[in-house]
């Protein structure tokens, strides 16, 4: 059976974990030394960085890919 969530309920649903993971975390040093603005090299291997413009022009497909090359991201489309 398939589960037949909303995006507004899967929102809900992440950013109340996401909550929960900080203040529990909250409470040790650890916790403290996290920079949430970039992602983890483990994070971002996983991400795809696209551009889907048919209009894409040259130059920007150029930075795309240096983007994707600068933060360790698995694939430049």
């Amino acid at each position: 059976m398939e589960d037949k969530r909303t995006n507004a309920e899967l929102t809900s649903l992440i950013e109340a974990h996401i909550k929960s993971i900080l203040s529990d975390n909250s409470k040790s040093d650890y916790a403290s030394t996290w920079d949430l603005s970039k992602p983890t090299p483990q994070l971002a291997a996983t991400i795809d960085h696209t551009l889907l413009k048919p209009t894409a022009t040259k130059q920007q497909i150029e930075v795309l890919c240096e983007e994707a090359k600068e933060h360790g991201f698995a694939v430049c489309t």
